[in-house]
């Protein structure tokens, strides 16, 4: 029997079992439906993918609470996840096996972000600091720390045009940017206010746009020159500058979109106006994940804390399905390379 035949074999074996005989019991919440869970059908059934083999066996994270999600641009099967208190997972097989790297076990992961020309660059933002692998994921060194230990580093994402470029955001509202890949860093702007997101703008390598903790929306279109406040098209619609979740519609140029506590908008002209779409969740209800397809503005996803919502249609008409979780939707990532594959982190949410 040749050697990677067994290696095959092994592999498949670990994506059956799902859960092995070891799991984190550290920040494991109730029970063990924590973790990842991946559709291959558009969000029509999931499977849990939390096994971590071992030269000792499997082990898993299925007690774990997930917080993000990243993809390496490169390689849609390189899949990241931070969590809110087990540090950081990856996986090169599209979430069938995970491994987790030794030098971030634990803590909180806000951001992961990958080099978009080096797959094995990847970024880290965890407590009140970054840090930086670029051999795979086996070693990270701190490239940046914050002063004060309770000052976390909120948002992290690199400009997909020059991966020199990246740009992070912290939990009192300075914006950080380093253009020599995190060797040296200076101030760009400070909102004075916690930074949710920074979203680069798939087509535009100067345009960025952020939502603050309290001061709405915010726009560059000259790489942080100068920055604008550009809420007044979400003031139009109440509750919506309560912004929690902003991601870009990679399938359309110009669109966003962004979730407010429980209304879901879509901006077709950079972030100046902004439509509201008719969902159907109840206004009682929190939305915690926002994703599109990035080939289909039409396929929209949204997750609650017990539903999981989907559009085909822009939003005119929305499908359910419970979650495969008794813990919320915590994060969703599309599959750029096969958009029915859809990845839902779960987390216990504390109100």
């Amino acid at each position: 029997m040749s050697r990677f035949y067994k290696i095959g074999i092994f592999f498949s074996a670990v994506a059956l079992l799902g859960q092995g005989c070891i799991s984190f019991q550290r920040g494991a919440g109730r029970g063990v439906d924590g973790g990842v869970f991946k559709s291959q059908n558009s969000g029509e059934e999931w499977q849990q993918k939390v096994a971590i083999p071992t030269a000792a066996g499997i082990r898993n994270f299925s007690g774990v609470n997930i917080n993000t999600f990243a993809i390496d641009p490169q390689d849609h099967m390189a899949i990241y996840t931070g969590t809110k208190e087990n540090g950081m997972f990856y996986s090169f097989d599209g979430g069938d096996s995970w491994r987790q790297p030794k030098d971030i076990t634990a803590g909180f992961v806000a951001a992961i972000a990958i080099d978009p020309a080096d797959k094995c660059t990847i970024y880290a933002a965890t407590g009140n600091r970054i840090l930086k692998s670029t051999d795979c994921n086996r070693t990270f060194a701190e490239i940046y720390r914050e002063p004060s230990p309770q000052t976390f580093i909120t948002a992290l994402t690199i400009n997909p045009f020059n991966p020199l470029f990246l740009y992070a955001g912290t939990a009192t509202g300075t914006l950080l940017r380093t253009r020599d890949a995190g060797r040296t860093w200076a101030l760009e702007y400070n909102f004075q206010g916690r930074i949710l997101d920074i979203v680069a703008d798939p087509r535009n390598s100067s345009t960025r746009l952020l939502t603050i903790s309290g001061r709405g929306l915010w726009k560059t279109e000259n790489d942080g020159a100068n920055y604008k406040d550009i809420s007044e098209g979400l003031r139009k619609h109440e509750g919506a500058q309560d912004a929690r979740h902003l991601i870009a519609d990679r399938a359309t140029a110009n669109a966003f979109l962004l979730a407010s506590r429980s209304k879901l908008l879509r901006s077709t002209d950079g972030g100046l106006t902004w439509a509201l779409l008719p969902i159907i969740s109840p206004s009682t209800v929190e939305i915690f994940a926002l994703a599109v397809n990035p080939r289909s503005s039409a396929q929209i996803y949204y997750g609650t804390a017990t539903t999981f919502y989907k559009t085909a249609d822009g939003g005119k008409n929305w499908s359910t399905k419970k979650l495969p979780s008794t813990r919320a939707t915590s994060a969703l990532l599309v599959d750029f390379d096969t958009p029915q594959i859809i990845y839902l982190g779960a987390a216990t949410i504390k109100q």
